[in-house]
């Protein structure tokens, strides 16, 4: 699947001047796209918008966050020890977590 990604406005004023201006540019936009977009690889520059593609075998994953009280209850309640389970997503209807350790996945349907 194709991505496309803004480059920021900052390097274009960051390499006037410079004689390989077009490799330090490119060199900003990989350095931007690997830190930002860990999970994507650059393919090509069109204009300021970087083309990427999905790296093989990466996802990623959001930051768990600690569960409140209720959330706590219903992994309780679904036989789960709420110390090991972080919340990465709740909803009206699911309940989106992931094991601290083992980064597990597990969705509890409410």
């Amino acid at each position: 699947m194709i991505y496309k990604v803004q480059i920021p406005h900052d390097f274009i004023w960051l390499t006037e001047g410079y004689e390989n201006r077009a490799e330090m540019f490119k060199g900003y936009v990989l350095g931007y796209v690997s830190k930002s977009y860990p999970e994507l690889s650059l393919i090509k520059i069109e204009g300021m918008t970087a083309i990427c593609e999905k790296k093989e075998g990466i996802f990623a994953m959001k930051q768990g966050k600690r569960p409140t009280k209720r959330q706590k209850l219903l992994m309780e309640q679904n036989a789960l020890n709420s110390n090991e389970w972080l919340v990465v997503k709740s909803l009206a209807s699911e309940l989106h977590l992931v094991h601290r350790e083992k980064q597990d996945q597990l969705v509890i349907h409410l």
